[in-house]
């Protein structure tokens, strides 16, 4: 599909969202894809290895193929779409430590949103 097309990326990502429906209603938020970007996290290898077969078996039924290249297995940490995976980013934390305090409605509402990204990690 031609990525110049207005609406492409949207019928991608709903082409994608179709092809994982029953992975990602099983395993809520432990299979997450963002276009064609997707993450599976899963704390044993044998786990992952089942999921990553269920996952690649959704996706060629769907017709979609994977480039080995661009595939990263068996991580520890991901950095997924800005956000590291079950963890606060160092990074993050240390723009809000170091962040002025709002003064405008315009930072005030910077502040939050920024923080409700992230609103799982604050205590």
């Amino acid at each position: 599909m031609p990525f110049d097309l207005c609406n492409a990326t949207a019928t991608f990502q709903r082409l994608m969202a179709q092809a994982l429906t029953r992975e990602t209603k099983e395993y809520g938020n432990l299979v997450m894809c963002y276009v064609d970007n997707v993450a599976i996290r899963k704390p044993t290898l044998e786990d992952l290895i089942d999921w990553l077969d269920e996952v690649f078996g959704c996706m060629k039924r769907a017709g979609l193929k994977c480039k080995p290249s661009k595939c990263e297995i068996l991580r520890d940490l991901i950095n997924y779409l800005g956000r590291m995976m079950d963890r606060p980013d160092p990074e993050a934390k240390e723009a809000v430590l170091t962040s002025q305090a709002p003064r405008t409605d315009t930072q005030l509402m910077s502040f939050l949103g920024f923080n409700n990204y992230r609103r799982e990690f604050i205590k």
